[in-house]
């Protein structure tokens, strides 16, 4: 069982105890550069799609680049999470930023240029996955060194939220530039979000006392994630629940700009709109958690969310008409918001500090089940059509995660310990159930 996050407040503060988190600086620090990473992020993924789909006219070449920006993350996923148990985590942060800027800006240039060849995006988007296998364990494993694991759940809600709030600017913006200006210009503001968020992780500084584990080889770390993860039963369930996601149902936010100009026959502001659907929906559901404080079903939470999920992406699939399309990614988006916010509380709250970087390493493995998501949906998209593809798939996905449940009751039964009174600060390890 995990902490229960604390919900009294500072004397004399009004400041609910859910942005309690916000008051530390260095936590703050992160949260700003994780915002602007995640807007960048979902900026590029709608932009992406659509300059695929206009240099190609493919929907299956529109599906590679997908497979491409997420083939390094099973590759390097579990290792990045075990560097970053040795190193330092907010330099590898750091670098990925760097690979960020260096990779919109190549496209940037080379569009400026009238040179860039779909090769030259495919390179850009492999580039961007290795970074982000890099950055997303590192960047969630200094959640707890910055915030303190008495704040753990309104940490990650925090930035599940900022996630959500750029999974609706991001598209827009996007899409708004998309026809207002031009591919050159998204993606040269692209850059600059990139470079944006580099500067709040200049200013940070991560507290000295948090565990490393000792000089082993990089294998030994893997397989010591790999174990404990398999052990206990709650996290097991959460990684093939992740798989499974990962490879059935958000595949769909790449066929979008085909969804958006075949399907729906809308231009780009109309595919911003759909691009959005998800953030809004994740955002409603997001700032839900946000005020009711604390939810002690976090398995039950974790699994409905994500079958939810499933279901509405099925309709968002048979539907012709784009009103009822953007309704029911909303309506998947509230789901999302469970799946994403529970994902890494369950997991976050059951490991032991000299774990973390591991178990986010090997949830970032989990998280690479996407490319043969892609590979999938393009391969349909091509011999049926994207509806079918996506239709298809969140079946498949939505009856396999309530498999997956029912075969994992530790999961399901998983829930946070009842509240007691703790200092906000507290560093102390959740007690662990193995199941």
């Amino acid at each position: 069982m995990c902490r229960s996050v604390p919900h009294a407040r500072r004397p004399g503060s009004a400041s609910p105890a859910a942005l309690e988190p916000l008051r530390r600086k260095g936590y703050r620090l992160l949260w700003l550069s994780a915002f602007l990473w995640y807007f960048a992020r979902w900026m590029d993924i709608l932009v992406a799609g659509w300059l695929a789909l206009e240099l190609t006219n493919s929907p299956l070449h529109v599906a590679l680049i997908g497979f491409y920006r997420n083939a390094p993350v099973p590759i390097f996923g579990a290792f990045a999470g075990a560097i970053a148990d040795r190193l330092d985590r907010r330099l590898l942060v750091i670098a990925a930023e760097v690979a960020n800027v260096a990779a919109t800006l190549s496209v940037a240039v080379l569009l400026l240029v009238g040179r860039l060849e779909y090769w030259h995006l495919a390179a850009a988007n492999l580039l961007l996955g290795l970074a982000w296998s890099v950055e997303w364990p590192s960047r969630r494993a200094m959640v707890p060194d910055l915030a303190g694991r008495g704040l753990l759940l309104p940490a990650l809600v925090l930035d599940t939220m900022s996630m959500n709030v750029t999974k609706v600017l991001g598209p827009l913006v996007g899409g708004g530039l998309l026809a207002a200006l031009s591919l050159p210009g998204c993606y040269v503001l692209l850059t600059l979000v990139y470079s944006a968020a580099l500067v709040p992780l200049l200013a940070l500084h991560l507290p000295a006392n948090g565990a490393r584990p000792r000089a082993a080889p990089a294998f030994r770390f893997v397989a010591e994630g790999l174990s404990f993860c398999h052990k206990h039963q709650p996290v097991r369930g959460v990684l093939l629940v992740t798989m499974l996601m990962n490879c059935f149902v958000f595949p769909y936010q790449q066929l979008l700009s085909v969804f958006a100009r075949d399907v729906l026959q809308v231009g780009p502001l109309g595919l911003g709109l759909l691009g959005a659907g998800d953030g809004i929906g994740s955002l409603v559901g997001a700032t839900a958690l946000v005020t009711s404080g604390r939810f002690r079903r976090q398995g039950w939470a974790f699994v409905l969310g994500s079958v939810g999920m499933c279901a509405a992406i099925l309709v968002f699939a048979t539907s012709p008409v784009y009103a009822v399309s953007l309704a029911f990614l909303i309506l998947g988006g509230v789901g999302h918001s469970g799946f994403s916010t529970f994902q890494s509380a369950i997991i976050l709250g059951t490991v032991g500090d000299a774990l973390r970087g591991r178990a986010m390493g090997v949830l970032t493995l989990a998280i690479g089940s996407s490319p043969l998501g892609m590979l999938l949906m393009g391969g349909i998209s091509a011999l049926l059509s994207a509806p079918w593809a996506v239709g298809l798939s969140s079946v498949v996905g939505g009856a396999l995660i309530a498999g997956t449940a029912a075969a994992t009751p530790g999961l399901l039964a998983h829930e946070a310990a009842p509240a007691r009174p703790a200092a906000s600060g507290s560093t102390g390890r959740p007690a662990v159930t193995s199941h």
